[in-house]
């Protein structure tokens, strides 16, 4: 069998995976392969995930034929892990299959409030270099509705669905995480067949930095893109290195200490019409694929939930931030 983990992003996806690359040998011994083919260093696949054309038909192609040869030679199945597959059609799923040499694909995709998605997604495009702020991202995806690829997992699932090649689960993730249930475990209880995998880290991984250093940074990206929405990571990169913790800490409490006048909150009651259509949605969609009971039960959270961000026009009128931003750059 094929095991396809194929995200999407911020839904947990690098726990599992530090996780089970952490476990290699136990899974094998379990009849598992977790392989390091198309990790480089990570412990995702992403890259199969975001150059397939290299590992479907190109220069990494003997090597997962020889992947799968050994899995088969040594009667294992194969599980691969990557956010970036969830972007991928059933062709590409079935030349993968093909490739690997396996008749049974077995996708899981993790579903979870598409609010929480949101807000963790922008940070992470503000990380990348991205200069929009999360008003605007928010807008955006509220305006396409189930049309938005964050907002509605349908926009993923449905081809897979009615190409009926591989068999789906869905994780709900938010129902898993208010039982208190560790997501790692119930991913190898559920899709593995395997109770006790140790786990190398017990938490989740979290590596969202506090919003008012998010938010500085976007500033900075402001100021150094010349009006562009997108310069690439680089900057956040030495922002890190010429920064320490201590310096971050320092540039949270600036922004906590000045930014009240920049600083805006986005709430959300519980009983968001917007939130309870697109749950209407999947769940309509997704009947009888879930991994975890949801029986009379909400797929998304149904309570208030704030999203803090800050105006960055304001934040340059602040004289104490203004004068920090300059001062990182001049030295970045």
């Amino acid at each position: 069998m094929l095991l396809l983990h194929i995200g999407p992003h911020k839904t947990a996806t690098t726990y599992i995976q530090q996780n089970l690359f952490a476990n290699q040998e136990f899974l094998a011994e379990k009849g598992w392969i977790y392989p390091e083919l198309g990790t480089s260093g990570m412990s995702g696949h992403h890259n199969i995930a975001h150059d397939s054309a290299a590992f479907l038909d190109g220069a990494q192609t003997k090597a997962l034929a020889d992947l799968g040869a050994s899995a088969l030679a040594a009667n294992r199945n194969i599980v691969l892990s990557a956010e970036g597959f969830c972007r991928w059609t059933p062709q590409k799923f079935q030349q993968l299959a093909q490739v690997l040499g396996q008749d049974q694909v077995h996708l899981v995709y993790t579903v979870r409030d598409p609010f929480d998605v949101l807000y963790s997604y922008w940070a992470e495009e503000v990380k990348q270099g991205y200069s929009v702020s999360f008003s605007d991202r928010f807008i955006e995806n509220i305006a396409h509705g189930v049309r938005s690829r964050l907002m509605n997992p349908m926009r993923d699932l449905a081809p897979h669905l009615a190409a009926q090649f591989a068999r789906i689960s869905v994780v709900p993730y938010n129902v898993i995480v208010a039982d208190g249930v560790d997501i790692f475990d119930h991913f190898c209880q559920s899709f593995l067949g395997l109770a006790d995998v140790p786990k190398a880290d017990a938490r989740p991984k979290n590596t969202a930095m506090p919003i008012e250093v998010t938010e500085f940074l976007r500033l900075v990206t402001n100021l150094r893109s010349n009006g562009a929405a997108h310069i690439g990571s680089d900057l956040r990169h030495r922002f890190m290195a010429a920064t320490t913790p201590k310096d971050r800490r320092d540039i949270e409490a600036l922004m906590r200490k000045n930014g009240g006048p920049a600083r805006r909150v986005l709430t959300l009651d519980g009983i968001d019409v917007v939130k309870r259509r697109l749950e209407a949605v999947a769940q309509k969609g997704l009947a009888g694929l879930w991994s975890y009971p949801v029986e009379g039960r909400t797929i998304y959270k149904d309570t208030k939930q704030e999203f803090v961000y800050y105006d960055a026009f304001m934040l340059w009128q602040i004289a104490p931030i203004r004068a920090a931003a300059e001062k990182i750059l001049e030295g970045l």
